[in-house]
């Protein structure tokens, strides 16, 4: 799940792995080769930095970390993570 915020566009957007890997693009030369690329707002030639409309559906839709967050039985704790090999 990625999480990403704009204070400049006031806007935070919430998209499942599979989407952002399906909407973003991979880079192909360059520092950042095989790593992807989204870009969720456009900067205007006055300097207003506006929300694109493709990824509205994404936008403050916290409902998708509700869907997608494990939950637990009551009383029940989450087991600790194995601390073998960290000696």
């Amino acid at each position: 799940m990625g999480n990403f915020l704009s204070e400049q566009a006031d806007a935070y957007w919430v998209v499942p792995s599979e989407e952002l890997v399906r909407l973003a693009r991979r880079n192909k030369t360059g520092r950042n080769e095989g790593r992807y690329t989204i870009n969720f707002c456009n900067v205007r030639a006055d300097g207003a930095v506006t929300p694109r409309p493709k990824f509205d559906q994404y936008k403050n839709n916290f409902t998708l970390l509700e869907s997608t967050t494990p939950r637990l039985k009551p009383g029940a704790c989450p087991r600790p993570a194995s601390r073998a090999g960290l000696r």
